[in-house]
């Protein structure tokens, strides 16, 4: 008989006379709570970016935590800021201590490190750095906590109703929620009115220094026509992924949230944009813009223990040594398709505010902070990850690994190339030590691709 027809039976007086007290009642209730919890959904959902029209959708309504996608609105509140002439692509970004206690993935440049916004929004979208995105807000707004306030209020503005940010970079925050249909909106809104940023989401690798960083997402290199966006992790989410391909004069956007592994978001991604590419007729479908969540209701499922268990990982690593991409049912290409060279990314040669609002003026005389002559040496900068307090989520989510690794990611120092600051500046160590207890990014040990 099942615990449930028990209970029941129980509830009704049935079996009363043969309970032995209401302690056995009790004991019941764990098991019986965990019999009657539903799975948790994957959501998926497929757009026509030019119409908008939904090709393929599956709870794209469910709220879910949104992790490293989380970026996707930085970057848009950015290409609004810029647009606005709030700042340029030359801007500076300072990295604070607020910025630099972010654990990992990260850049982990020290507190005063200048950087452009150009090259920031490089760090954010290929790297997935938590820190620059903060420092990237705060150049933005002033504060983070400013920042977060303006996502929330574009968010609105979007028509993202089942959307609320709590950071600008997707690291576990209670409240920090979305949806698939939300992020495609967001996708669609990047595309159709920032066109002329829409290259920094194809970048298939950077280089700090001598370090290598290549993106997450491998549908920019082994699926035709992919043209972005981004991927993201933390154990409550599973693995997500916006992605972006174009054949032709159809565009498509395809969100999967909650994938068990890097390798399976990919492959669910591939699968939607396929049968999107297919697909010839739109009649009957709904429009995304009117398909939306009717407000914030629940706090989203959380898939910790389905995904950053003992049991979880030991599986996902078992996917790793069978996983063979571009082989046997795998729908990405087994060679690369497209160049691979990385993007030079440097510190520095930012410009600061007041001289960004004269971008339209005549050359100006030089200025400080401003050089416009024969510059020093390269100077080394550190990279050693956080020495702040990075509490459970460095003990956990960070060291549980989150797909968004890469076995090349920059684990110790950076050197920065081409033009470096000026010699006075503080914020820099001319030996490039790195100390021994650096942290290192430990997300990259699993999972990577």
């Amino acid at each position: 008989m099942s615990l449930v027809r028990i209970f029941r039976q129980m509830m009704t007086g049935m079996l009363a006379r043969r309970v032995l007290d209401q302690r056995a009642l009790v004991a019941l209730l764990p098991f019986l709570l965990v019999v009657s919890q539903p799975a948790a959904a994957a959501p998926y959902i497929l757009v026509d970016l030019d119409s908008g029209r939904i090709l393929e959708e599956k709870d794209g309504l469910t709220p879910w935590y949104p992790a490293s996608v989380t970026k996707l609105m930085t970057s848009y509140v950015t290409f609004e800021a810029i647009a606005a002439g709030e700042l340029t692509m030359r801007s500076a970004v300072i990295v604070s201590q607020n910025a630099l206690n972010e654990p990992p993935s990260k850049m982990g440049f020290r507190v005063g490190t200048e950087i452009t916004v150009e090259n920031a929004l490089k760090m954010v979208l290929v790297k997935s750095a938590n820190d620059i995105a903060v420092a990237l807000g705060e150049a933005v707004s002033g504060t983070e906590a400013k920042f977060v306030a303006r996502m929330n209020k574009t968010a609105q503005k979007l028509g993202m109703t089942g959307t609320r940010f709590r950071n600008p970079n997707g690291l576990p925050a209670r409240g920090q929620t979305t949806n698939a249909r939300d992020m495609a909106v967001l996708t669609q809104a990047i595309l159709k009115r920032f066109p002329e940023h829409g290259d920094l989401f194809k970048i298939t690798a950077i280089k700090a220094g001598k370090k290598v960083l290549r993106s997450y997402n491998p549908l920019l290199t082994r699926y035709n026509g992919a043209t972005g966006m981004k991927t993201g992790f933390i154990c409550s989410s599973g693995f997500n992924m916006v992605a972006t391909a174009k054949r032709g004069n159809k565009h498509l956007i395809a969100v999967v949230f909650g994938a068990p592994s890097s390798q399976e978001r990919a492959e669910e991604a591939a699968r939607l944009l396929n049968k999107g590419f297919r697909a010839f007729g739109f009649k009957g479908r709904k429009n995304v813009s009117k398909f939306k969540a009717p407000g914030l209701t629940t706090e989203p499922v959380d898939l910790r223990p389905q995904i950053c268990s003992q049991e979880a990982r030991s599986k996902r690593y078992k996917r790793l040594e069978t996983y063979k991409m571009g082989e046997g049912k795998s729908l990405l290409s087994k060679n690369v398709l497209v160049s691979t060279a990385p993007v030079v990314v440097r510190t520095g040669n930012a410009i600061k505010t007041i001289a960004a609002n004269l971008r339209n003026a005549p050359t100006p005389v030089p200025r400080p902070n401003i050089v416009l002559t024969t510059l020093p040496s390269p100077i080394t900068a550190d990279a050693t990850g956080s020495t702040g307090n990075s509490g459970d989520v460095a003990a956990d989510e960070v060291a549980t690994g989150d797909g968004d690794g890469d076995k090349e990611q920059l684990m110790a120092k950076a050197t920065p190339g081409g033009i470096p600051l000026p010699i006075s500046r503080p914020a820099f160590s001319k030996n490039g030590s790195v100390p021994a207890n650096a942290v290192v990014d430990e997300r990259t040990l699993e999972d990577a691709l």
